[in-house]
């Protein structure tokens, strides 16, 4: 709201050749005049009925007055504050613009009750009640003059009286004034409860980011505070059609709201970066401080949550009254922790960690703009006559979401970056497993190739293997309780069976013995090695067992071994296999019968 103040004192304000044309909105700043603990209502000043007569400034609180002997006014009492304003001849719809005085209050203009805020009374008891309430009145265009009186009474809270300016001014410069005012804190409003659920939302589906949570608390800690003291219309609706929104819940949800935001900023700070603690110099002589200095180092956040927790109980279980003039002497006990969280900052910028450097400097505008508030306060000017906090704090909160916003890209990106180099290694991967599976099924299929072949050739000896060995029918026949019992492990055999009926001649001992009977020989022969070097060995043995019992008529077993050991022998070691003899054979038992 732009406005200029015009010369105000001695509780009068001549505005009679004020163009409200060119300067359509006034402050209402200067001397008003102010009866301490007298609640005076207008007629009484129409009739000439008050005799004493001070003046005190306005905007301010009265405990910053002294009395006769020196002594500040209490925050607890009440007072009655006039002025009268002098309008020119023609003017426009005029508008009055009434603050919030933060304590229970009534309000004339020429006469008539325009504006109560709670309830008046000159002590505290149980008709006493705290409203906190601005409005906008109408002034009726054919006034030549206001007289403006206001009832002001405090037993709640810790400042007392007109703390916040009046505003006069053309009606539909300020309506659209205060309009504007009410839609820049409702839209304000809006986006903190739509960050913080947002932010909530995201500490859901991603818990390991605590950053997330704690921003999302602190947003919605600052809607609720902006909910139950804040210029817009649902405040407004609240207070006027509520009646369970009193005072002291009032206060209190704001206070607990207010002070929570100390842990959790320092809780948010730490999880933004991974360095928690600050180093104490080792040169540091004095070890009560050093251990001191490291124990508040390591559990600062839970200090701040013991205090604030232990604080917040103590306001929920007292009243106004007792808590209130204690706020006073929080703040500068509570600066140490932010201190602490700008430190952390600093340090981190230096440190040169990402997105440290818009966090120094969203905190710094946030120390410029209480400075520059402090000292409006005080009476001196920096950057204009408004208060910069509000501004500095949506600043300060849009640097946390921009922040975290570029936290989830590069995290986002870094996700897609290993995504595609992970895809282009799952291709490469899979060119070189499918080069690899057409070379295999290539020699696979060499492989198969030559197997089939070897497969055909040795299924070809097993069938000549079976041709050259003895016909089991003959040996049936001829043992008619006998069995054979031939399973060989390959296709082809290292094993072999021989039978022969072969009628004895008088060539041997032996022969003597069966001269011109019919001797039966049966030989069962374990070849040295299995399948086809094996089967090699049997077709040896078959055909040395053929020459000498069948050609070279010998059946005496002792003779038949000896021979058939010299020929097998004779017939390996026609080579030598390396400089050595080869040493292969059968174990052989022969029956003669």
């Amino acid at each position: 709201m732009q406005t200029t103040t015009a010369r105000l004192t001695d509780g009068r304000l001549d505005l009679s050749h004020w163009d409200f044309q060119q300067m359509p909105s006034l402050t209402l700043d200067g001397e008003w005049e102010f009866h301490w603990r007298r609640l005076i209502r207008p007629q009484n000043f129409a009739m000439n009925q008050v005799d004493e007569v001070g003046y005190t400034q306005v905007p301010s609180s009265w405990t910053v007055m002294k009395d006769s002997e020196g002594k500040s006014y209490p925050m607890y009492s009440y007072a009655t504050y006039r002025l009268i304003i002098h309008l020119p001849k023609k003017h426009p719809q005029l508008g009055l613009f009434i603050p919030k005085i933060w304590s229970a209050a009534k309000v004339w203009v020429n006469g008539k009750m325009v504006h109560q805020s709670g309830q008046v009374t000159n002590r505290y008891d149980a008709f006493y009640e705290n409203s906190i309430l601005e409005k906008l009145v109408a002034v009726h265009s054919t006034a030549r003059s206001l007289d403006i009186v206001v009832q002001v009474a405090n037993f709640d809270m810790f400042i007392g009286g007109i703390v916040q300016s009046f505003h006069l001014g053309t009606y539909d410069y300020l309506m659209e004034a205060t309009s504007m005012q009410y839609s820049w804190t409702m839209m304000w409003l809006g986006a903190l409860l739509v960050m913080g659920l947002y932010h909530l939302i995201l500490y859901v589906f991603r818990r390991k980011q605590k950053s997330t949570l704690y921003f999302g608390l602190i947003c919605l800690l600052i809607g609720v505070r902006l909910i139950v003291f804040g210029e817009h219309f649902l405040y407004e609706s609240l207070k006027t059609h509520a009646s369970w929104f009193d005072f002291i819940l009032q206060s209190k949800i704001y206070y607990t709201t207010s002070f929570a935001l100390i842990p959790l900023g320092l809780l948010y700070t730490t999880s933004l970066y991974t360095n928690r603690y600050f180093r104490v110099h080792s040169s540091l002589r004095r070890d009560w401080l050093k251990r001191t200095l490291n124990f508040l180092n390591y559990h600062t956040i839970r200090i701040s949550l013991v205090l604030v927790g232990a604080y917040v109980l103590f306001i929920w279980a007292t009243g106004p009254r007792v808590y209130i003039p204690t706020i006073v002497y929080i703040p500068p006990f509570f600066s140490i922790f932010f201190i602490y969280m700008a430190a952390k900052l600093i340090m981190a910028a230096v440190r040169r960690e990402k997105e440290s450097a818009p966090q120094v400097i969203g905190i710094s505008v946030v120390v410029v703009a209480s400075a520059n508030d402090a000292l409006h306060q005080a009476g001196l000017e920096i950057f204009g006559a408004f208060e910069l906090l509000p501004y500095a704090f949506v600043a300060f909160l849009s640097i946390q979401f921009i922040v975290l916003a570029r936290r989830f890209s590069r995290a986002f990106s870094e996700v897609e970056d290993l995504s595609e180099n992970l895809e282009r290694k799952v291709i490469a991967r899979t060119s070189e497993l499918t080069q690899s599976k057409e070379e295999i099924e290539a020699q696979n299929e060499k492989i198969e190739k030559a197997y089939n072949h070897i497969t055909d050739s040795v299924v070809y000896a097993s069938r000549i293997q079976k041709a050259i060995l003895g016909n089991p029918d003959e040996i049936i026949r001829a043992f008619p309780d006998a069995f054979i019992f031939f399973k060989p492990r390959d296709i082809v055999s290292g094993d072999f069976y021989w039978y022969a009926e072969i009628e004895a001649e008088e060539t041997d001992a032996a022969s003597e013995l069966w001269c011109g009977d019919l001797v039966k020989i049966l030989v069962v022969a374990d070849c040295t090695g299995h399948g086809v070097p094996g089967a090699f060995m049997t077709v040896m043995g078959n055909d040395l067992l053929n020459e000498i019992i069948i050609e070279q008529r010998v059946i005496n077993p002792e003779k038949v071994l000896y021979e058939l050991d010299k020929k097998v022998i004779a017939n390996l070691n026609k080579q030598y296999e390396g400089g050595h003899r080869l040493s292969d054979g059968m174990d052989l038992v022969m029956v003669a019968i």
